[in-house]
């Protein structure tokens, strides 16, 4: 069976929950990136163009820890539809 780690890469963006989302729009160059949300260093969770695009029109200087998602760590050796079923 397929697990996490078949499908997932060691190489990623990441952000400062206290910076702004005009600057995680210029790390977020596709709809489909998504930039790890870090604060003190501490995995925090995620975020994605759509979701900063959303309060980017009302507030250009609001922070990302106001818009990020809270995704759950999943094991490399998760299996793919248990890793699913935790994301979403």
């Amino acid at each position: 069976m397929t697990t996490v780690k078949d499908l997932v890469t060691t190489e990623y963006k990441s952000l400062s929950a206290e910076q702004t989302t005009s600057q995680a729009l210029k790390e977020l160059k596709s709809s489909k990136d998504l930039v790890v949300v870090l604060q003190d260093g501490e995995y925090k969770g995620v975020v994605t163009a759509e979701q900063v695009s959303r309060h980017e029109v009302t507030d250009q200087g609001q922070k990302i820890k106001a818009v990020y998602k809270s995704a759950p760590k999943v094991a490399i050796d998760t299996e793919l539809p248990e890793a699913l079923r935790l994301l979403y």
